[in-house]
C-alpha cells in the first residue's frame, strides 16, 4: 500500500491540469480553419468594382472556348465566337474573336448578331451616368459596331454606334 502526501497529490494534479490545457490549446491552434464568405461575387472584382461578369474572358484562360456567362446574340448560322491568347491588352491575354456569317448574301437576324453579358444578377445601369467601355476591334471590312445596354425585357436603355 502506497501513501502519498497531500502536497505531492496537489502538485501532480496541477501538472496534469497544465499539460491538459497545453494539449487542448495546441490542438485548437492546429485545427483552426479559415473561412472566406464570398458575398455577391465580391472576390470576383469587388462588390461595386465592375458590372460585367467575366469581362476579360479570363474564365476561359485554361479552356479558351469558355466565355460563360456571355451568350451569343443571333443563331449559330449567323455568328461564330471563339477565344484565343492574342489580345493586344497587356493585362488581359485572352481575346474574343467574332466571325459574322451573315450580311451580303445571307440576311442577319433582325435582333442583330453579337454577344451579351448578364452581369452579376443584372447590371445597375442608371440614367444620366456615364459608363466606360474599353475594347479593341480589328475588322476585315469596314462596318458599324453598335454597343447597347438592353434590359431583360429587350428594351434598349442606351446605345451608341462605333464606326
Amino acid at each position: 500500500m502506497a501513501f502519498y502526501s497531500l502536497k505531492a497529490t496537489c502538485i501532480g494534479l496541477l501538472y496534469s491540469l497544465i499539460v491538459y490545457l497545453l494539449v487542448f490549446y495546441c490542438c485548437a491552434d492546429a485545427n483552426q480553419t479559415s473561412i472566406l464568405v464570398e458575398i455577391n461575387h465580391g472576390v470576383s472584382g469587388g462588390l461595386w468594382a465592375e458590372l460585367v461578369r467575366n469581362r476579360g474572358f479570363e474564365a476561359g484562360v485554361g479552356t479558351t472556348s469558355n466565355i460563360y456567362p456571355w451568350s451569343i446574340i443571333g443563331d449559330n448560322s449567323s455568328i461564330y465566337v471563339s477565344t484565343d491568347l492574342t489580345s493586344c491588352f497587356e493585362r488581359n491575354k485572352v481575346a474574343l474573336q467574332i466571325q459574322v456569317l451573315c450580311g451580303d448574301t445571307k440576311p442577319c437576324p433582325s435582333s442583330g448578331v453579337g454577344i451579351s453579358n448578364p452581369g452579376f444578377w443584372g447590371m445597375n445601369i442608371e440614367k444620366g451616368k456615364k459608363y466606360k467601355i474599353v475594347f479593341y476591334v480589328k475588322a476585315l471590312a469596314i462596318s458599324d459596331l453598335k454597343i447597347s445596354f438592353t434590359g431583360f425585357d429587350g428594351v434598349t436603355l442606351a446605345s451608341t454606334t462605333v464606326t
